[in-house]
């Protein structure tokens, strides 16, 4: 039943920046390959940004895979388009011909071996995105009726498109919750239930796709960037988590008999979290249009404080029911891969795990206003995150040498091109050109 209709498939791999590649395949060539699998030059998952190859020069040249790998559908993502059923989408993991997976460049891949890592150590990860977006037209934020914050009557003036959003992402698997506009400059936020395991990222992926297209279906254009058009409040993209039992059954953050409700097994993943902040932030925060979120001002993630209920920490802690105690991290963007975010999550929570990590004590005010010498800064430029990135070897060893060195050569392209345009006068330009689209 579920090939019923469906002409066409777009068969999607996901690259080191969180970008569909891949292609169109006619439904009888899918069927015939769907498991044992497709040839695909392994060297699309380490384009840029704006999806060109690079100069390979020295060590860096050493690491480009120009030979060829088989990308394996998962069945389970097989969905159908909500608007056009005769099209469905697979997401796919990347392999050697050995059957081993191409972790080395393939997001999703090494993310899966890190939730296998995860449930062997007697873990399963429970995750949602939350994305905010704006909508454009002609690259411009359009001004709405009435742009206030949170306004039923706003809402009301997003309601055709965001209604269409969220009945394509049942059609499509993902369930929405609800909807809010969060800031006059038409900053739109859905939100999705919160799942186990790939799924978490699988949705959040396919969230964006679904967003992008439902948007130009109805004259807009969807961006995830951090500030399209140089707006005054940078778009966030908080990942919410906890760890449960193998059977699903409990929420492990959750420890009703404390007087705060946290589990030590939380306040051990937090202490990992907050060790390993300035690497997290390169892959939280891995674009030049991100360092703005991390400047010292309202809304912005620039220490890495945790606190209970804390919009100003990076590690913000819910815990109003048992099964409702999570973790947000609210140093992420929206531009950020789901796929490498959940797995350097699980590197640096279990590593606070395993070494029994004391997060301190949570901060109870604005941390602005703190006043303590416990925290560390975030970086605020690109440049400084990938050098933390670069150093920690808990990094290295968990997502490989080739990745790490593959991942930071393509975001310094990105710095590269930014400093041109910059001498040139034409940043924000080269800003909306260079994320509005891909992000």
């Amino acid at each position: 039943m579920r090939y019923k209709d469906v002409e066409f498939v777009h068969v999607e791999c996901i690259d080191l920046h969180g970008i569909a590649r891949g292609f169109l395949a006619d439904i009888d060539y899918y069927r015939k390959h769907e498991k044992s699998g497709f040839e695909m030059i392994a060297n699309q998952l380490q384009l840029t940004f704006t999806g060109d190859h690079f100069e390979y020069e020295g060590d860096i040249g050493k690491k480009v895979i120009f030979n060829n790998g088989t990308i394996i559908p998962d069945p389970y993502t097989f969905v159908k388009n909500g608007w056009n059923p005769t099209i469905a989408n697979v997401i796919t993991n990347f392999q050697k011909h050995d059957g081993s997976l191409l972790d080395s460049c393939c997001s999703r891949s090494i993310c899966q071996t890190q939730l296998d890592r995860l449930e062997n150590a007697g873990y399963r990860f429970m995750s949602s995105f939350e994305y905010e977006f704006q909508l454009m037209k002609d690259r411009k934020i359009p001004t709405v009726s009435l742009n206030l914050d949170y306004c039923v009557e706003t809402h009301k003036a997003y309601e055709a498109i965001v209604t269409d959003i969220m009945k394509n992402m049942k059609l499509m698997g993902l369930q929405p919750e609800r909807f809010l506009h969060e800031h006059r400059q038409a900053l739109l936020e859905i939100t999705i239930k919160s799942t186990f395991g790939m799924i978490g990222s699988d949705q959040a992926y396919r969230f964006k796709q679904i967003v992008k297209d439902v948007a130009k279906q109805h004259g807009y254009q969807a961006t995830f960037m951090t500030k399209p058009n140089n707006a005054d409040v940078a778009m966030e993209g908080h990942h919410n988590f906890s760890l449960w039992d193998l059977a699903g059954q409990t929420n492990l953050f959750s420890n009703v008999t404390k007087d705060d409700k946290l589990s030590d097994l939380a306040r051990y993943w937090i202490g990992g979290l907050r060790h390993h902040s300035k690497a997290l932030s390169a892959i939280s925060s891995p674009t030049t249009n991100c360092d703005a979120s991390h400047e010292q001002g309202a809304w912005c993630i620039f220490t890495n404080h945790w606190g209970f209920d804390n919009r100003t920490c990076a590690f913000r802690i819910k815990t109003t029911t048992p099964k409702g105690t999570l973790a947000e991290n609210r140093m992420s963007s929206s531009c950020a891969n789901p796929y490498l975010l959940t797995a350097a999550t699980i590197v640096a929570g279990l590593d606070g795990v395993e070494r029994k990590l004391d997060p301190g004590e949570p901060c109870s005010v604005n941390v602005s206003h703190a006043d303590d010498s416990t925290y560390t800064t975030i970086p605020l430029k690109l440049e400084d995150r990938l050098q933390a990135l670069e150093k920690n070897s808990l990094f290295r060893q968990h997502f490989g040498e080739s990745l790490i060195s593959m991942f930071v050569a393509l975001k310094r392209v990105e710095i590269k091109d930014m400093s041109r345009a910059k001498s040139l006068g034409r940043l924000t330009d080269w800003f909306d050109e260079y994320y509005m689209n891909n992000c």
